[in-house]
């Protein structure tokens, strides 16, 4: 009897292996399967497809029933990182943006003082445009052995421009600023 159990179960295995290759082919709803296992032998007979009514098998014989697609398994381990891709071309270029401000039609003023270092100090200063110019650009001109610490556009006054100065002795600076409207 044992020998018949092993029979009867790779009867099973190849007719569902067999017909699930068949059903693979084209997607189909879940299929049942209804078949009988004679006692005496172990084998099976009276295998039906999705059978719609009940099942008879021979008397002392037991009805078996199964479906093609079983329970959904575990997901599987990820697969390994794959090659890197080639490098994509050049994107099209963005479209012009408008034209902005020339300062050549802006009107322009440049204002310039001297201004006197004392020795060993560090001195800060600045030059302001006239009321309603903004301060674009500062420049220096160091006679003797100071340096500028910083030259830069005031964060709170758009009309002023800072100058810091490091001295070692007594010198004279000459400051500009350039203001446009």
């Amino acid at each position: 009897m044992r020998l018949s159990v092993s029979i009867a179960a790779a009867t099973v295995v190849a007719l569902i292996t067999g017909i699930g290759a068949a059903v693979a082919v084209a997607p189909a709803p879940a299929v049942s399967y209804a078949g009988c296992i004679a006692h005496s032998t172990g084998s099976f007979y009276s295998v039906t497809f999705t059978p719609s009514s009940s099942h008879k098998c021979r008397t002392g014989d037991s009805k078996v029933r199964w479906q093609q697609r079983g329970p959904i398994g575990p997901r599987g381990p990820m697969g390994l990182t794959g090659l890197t891709g080639a490098a994509g071309g050049n994107g099209t270029n963005g479209a012009q943006g408008p034209t902005g401000p020339s300062v050549a039609s802006s009107r322009s003023l440049e204002l310039g003082a001297a201004f006197v270092l004392p020795a060993n100090s560090t001195t800060p200063t600045s030059l302001t445009c006239p009321t309603g110019k903004v301060a674009m650009s500062g420049g220096f001109n160091i006679a003797g052995s100071s340096v500028v610490k910083a030259s830069y556009p005031d964060g709170t006054t758009p009309g002023k421009w800072n100058f810091s100065f490091v001295s070692v002795a007594a010198d004279t600076v000459d400051l500009s600023v350039v203001c446009i409207s």
